[in-house]
């Protein structure tokens, strides 16, 4: 608020929209690494599966946050300030932010749909189990458990039920998030275009993703020691493969939009890259940030005894997921 009555406007949205966008891809991105889990019968991930799931709860709050950009559409957007050329309705402020709206909300809800699907299952046996029913009455619990039928009823139906909804869930986060990419992040700026962007996006929010469920983990099985005892080296090794992985993709998305470019020299396209590759302030800023997101992370976890290691695999979570919000995305 300070910075929107006595500071630069323009800089305090901005900062706030990159917060928005950086931590609204992450709790995404949270949720998609458990309907990855489910859609692979990733039996390994079960200890950790609930701290992943757990980024549901910020999906309303990023909502909010949303909308709340609305009143900053001047200040972060072309189309918020003068109407797009034979886009004029589509790009207009108000079906913007409806039409995202809408979409956010239908995303939003299936994802809490299918966190819902996982935890009744387990918060059901559990309230059959515990000797001590106050431990699982809480509202939370009597809502999620609402009919329950009992275990040997429900669990298998359940898991038949998030392995259906898992597919979809990931379809619709792929088409929501790429709309939201092209024309709510590369729509700030109305002469450059990739086709390739959508793509490089979700698939960073799935890669800080992993990192953040590695530094939870490792957080939370300190902190607990019953939770230490089933969150093990061999958890981590596995957190650390997907990282790599999701660090081989991320650069691979980064050369093809970068290659295209190049070889297309195409002036709507080259001049934001050359611009921000080659001219002050951002030529040093976007050297750092390169290796920060894929070369430290590459070679470091193609070592297995780093990703065991807590130490050293929490350093590279902090060092790729600060590069990924340095990059504004």
């Amino acid at each position: 608020f300070y910075g929107l009555i006595a500071g630069d406007a323009g800089h305090t949205w901005g900062a706030f929209y990159v917060n928005m966008v950086y931590f609204q891809g992450l709790a995404l991105g949270g949720v998609m690494t458990t309907v990855i889990m489910q859609i692979v019968r990733a039996t390994w991930g079960a200890p950790v599966r609930r701290l992943a799931e757990a980024n549901v709860a910020y999906l309303p709050v990023a909502f909010c946050f949303f909308l709340v950009s609305y009143f900053g559409r001047e200040y972060l957007f072309y189309w918020g300030r003068h109407p797009m050329p034979g886009r004029e309705f589509w790009m207009s402020p108000g079906f913007v932010y409806v039409r995202f709206s809408v979409l956010f909300f239908v995303l939003y809800f299936l994802m809490a749909r299918f966190v819902g699907l996982s935890l009744r299952g387990d918060v059901g046996l559990a309230r059959e189990r515990t000797a001590d029913k106050s431990l699982w009455s809480l509202p939370i619990h009597r809502f999620l458990v609402r009919g329950w039928k009992g275990a040997e009823r429900e669990v298998i139906p359940l898991q038949r039920k998030m392995s259906c909804s898992g597919p979809v869930v990931a379809f619709c986060y792929v088409v929501v998030t790429s709309l939201f990419a092209f024309e709510m992040i590369m729509g700030q700026n109305p002469n450059w275009t990739s086709n390739l962007f959508g793509a490089f996006i979700f698939v960073s929010q799935i890669y800080i993703a992993w990192a953040c469920l590695a530094l939870s983990s490792m957080f939370f099985s300190k902190r607990n020691a019953r939770l230490g005892e089933i969150i093990t080296s061999q958890q981590f090794w596995d957190l650390g493969k997907l990282n790599l992985g999701f660090c081989m993709l991320w650069g691979y998305m980064f050369w093809s939009q970068f290659l295209t470019q190049w070889y297309g020299n195409l002036p709507e396209e080259t001049q934001w890259l050359i611009l921000r590759t080659r001219e002050f302030p951002w030529k040093g800023l976007a050297w750092v940030v390169f290796p920060m997101c894929f070369i430290i992370p590459f070679v470091s976890l193609i070592s297995r005894d780093v990703k065991k290691n807590r130490v050293t695999y929490a350093i590279v979570c902090f060092v790729l997921m600060t590069g990924i919000i340095v990059t504004g995305k």
